[in-house]
């Protein structure tokens, strides 16, 4: 990896995000799928977000920390970037039932 002049000078991170973007919508077809439409209280939606970033904070620390075969170190970038997409998709389900309760004007 280079520095982080080169990464911007080669678009990073705006390269990856259509990738990114079409691995958030996969994800959460999955959840919908396993789980059905999910309607929380708020603080129940931030209690599951916080689960998923505890992992994704466990999935960073095994990549920084853990020393390792080149195979090693990109399942754990592997490992990064699938939590990175759980929280990410948590986070816009948080952010769709702020819009959907705003516009209705419903705010219990």
């Amino acid at each position: 990896m280079g520095s982080k002049k080169e990464m911007a000078d080669q678009g990073f991170p705006k390269h990856w995000w259509p990738k990114l973007f079409n691995q958030v919508r996969a994800e959460h077809n999955r959840q919908i799928k396993k789980w059905g439409h999910q309607i929380h209280h708020g603080q129940t939606w931030m209690g599951i977000l916080g689960k998923e970033i505890g992992e994704l904070h466990e999935a960073m620390n095994n990549y920084c920390m853990d020393a390792g075969s080149p195979e090693y170190i990109e399942v754990q970038l592997q490992n990064v970037i699938d939590e990175a997409v759980q929280v990410s998709t948590l986070a816009l389900k948080i952010a769709s039932m702020a819009m959907y309760k705003l516009e209705r004007k419903n705010y219990g």
